[in-house]
């Protein structure tokens, strides 16, 4: 509990730009996490017929970990250079 505690504590101690740089990067693998989903469900299943929006749904499940690492970066970054 208090690790959770301890996070939070140094999430609102960060700069304005990168915490919105966090923020949005979580906000924009939400949704692609989301529009996975719908792919999925839209898509029925793997078939001969549906093959292209189940691939298109594999590889937008795979997008929101690179996009949360680049906003990880980018953060550290901005942050790193407004601290001094």
């Amino acid at each position: 509990m208090s690790v959770f505690r301890n996070i939070f504590r140094r999430a609102l101690k960060m700069c304005d730009i990168s915490y919105r740089i966090i923020r949005y990067s979580l906000m924009l693998s939400c949704l692609l996490l989301a529009g996975s989903l719908a792919l999925y469900v839209s898509s029925g299943g793997l078939s001969v017929f549906t093959y292209d929006t189940y691939y298109c749904a594999e590889e937008l499940l795979k997008m929101p970990f690179v996009v949360l690492l680049i906003g990880i970066i980018a953060s550290v970054c901005v942050e790193d250079m407004t601290v001094k």
